[in-house]
């Protein structure tokens, strides 16, 4: 097996991770524009119950 580094599948079609970081953050910035805090909050709190041994 050659040791040639292998294209991520996790990428998508981002040449570089490099790309594909910045691709991540315009989409959670994107993300966290279109949801306010009290949805966050609730999420939270649905997590929170769902596992409770992380408490």
């Amino acid at each position: 097996m050659p040791n040639v580094p292998q294209r991520s599948e996790h990428r998508g079609d981002a040449r570089s991770l490099t790309e594909a970081n910045a691709r991540f953050r315009t989409a959670w910035d994107d993300l966290q524009a279109q949801i306010n805090y009290d949805q966050l909050k609730q999420a939270r709190e649905i997590q929170g119950r769902r596992r409770p041994w992380h408490r």
